[in-house]
């Protein structure tokens, strides 16, 4: 059984990788979909340590040579409820699908496969 979620994270960029305080220019806020195990979500929330292994999976470089370094500073994750997931709204919206693997791996993936 499997659940989806909306994350909403704001990070900061930090290209020195000096966690300078940031600027307006450096501040995004993105919002990424994702179907991860039922079993994760806890009275219908998300627990802090699932949110981290999420967060962590993001931020994995996507090729070798990666540099830029992004913080994040603010994570909300909110849970859909069965008949939310049904309408599929992450087919409407430009943001990321992620799908969290058996292997302990975040995989992007396109809307319709979520």
């Amino acid at each position: 059984m499997e659940t989806h979620l909306r994350l909403t994270l704001t990070e900061l960029l930090d290209p020195a990788g000096t966690a300078a305080p940031a600027g307006p220019l450096t501040r995004s806020t993105r919002t990424v979909w994702c179907r991860v195990p039922a079993c994760w979500v806890v009275d219908g929330r998300l627990p802090p340590g699932h949110r981290a292994r999420l967060v962590d999976g993001l931020r994995a470089p996507r090729r070798p040579g990666d540099r830029l370094q992004l913080l994040v500073s603010d994570v909300r994750a909110r849970v859909l409820s069965e008949p939310e997931a049904s309408r599929r709204p992450w087919l409407g919206d430009a943001a990321g699908c992620y799908v969290w693997l058996p292997d302990g791996r975040l995989r992007a993936v396109l809307p319709a496969e979520l």
